[in-house]
């Protein structure tokens, strides 16, 4: 169960990390890296995800796992949105960055 606070953790963590990308009192943003933005656009979100997953292991009620079912489903939705804004935004064109073309949106090598 320990396992569920690492990953809550983690999460917050990615969201001072996303919190901190725009430059006080600018409009320009960065693009995430570290706490496992390298893999996947949504750290925070992959961290949610797996904090309740453990939570749904550890008391294995069916309550649970349609809990975690729907969380995915919503976060995979939100997900999609920023990793395909984040690739429109920083595609490498007028001097802008290239966002990293490896990168998932919520799962790692997968999706």
């Amino acid at each position: 169960m320990i396992s569920f606070f690492i990953f809550e953790a983690r999460s917050g963590a990615c969201y001072s990390a996303v919190r901190n990308l725009r430059p006080e009192g600018t409009k320009e943003r960065g693009i995430p890296t570290g706490f496992g933005f390298d893999l996947v656009s949504c750290a925070n979100y992959l961290y949610e995800v797996l904090s309740w997953l453990v939570f749904a292991i550890y008391v294995h009620t069916l309550g649970a796992y349609v809990f975690i079912a729907c969380t995915i489903y919503v976060l995979r939705g939100w997900a999609m949105e920023r990793h395909l804004r984040y690739k429109r935004e920083f595609d490498g064109k007028e001097g802008r960055k290239l966002y990293p073309s490896g990168r998932k949106a919520l799962i790692p090598f997968i999706y």
